[in-house]
């Protein structure tokens, strides 16, 4: 993700929804911002989720 963070997420067969993350970047808040709107600019370009 682009604060830094790994995450996933997993369901069990009882219905149960997990999502774990993991911390794998301190990013400076310069940083973190660079980052956010390149993901932003991806999204644009992307559309909305397809149906």
């Amino acid at each position: 993700m682009f604060w830094g963070d790994r995450y996933g997420r997993a369901g069990d067969r009882w219905g149960n929804e997990w999502g774990p993350s993991q911390r794998i970047a301190d990013l400076p808040a310069k940083q973190m911002k660079e980052a956010q709107d390149a993901f932003d600019a991806q999204m644009q370009q992307q559309g909305p989720p397809k149906k």
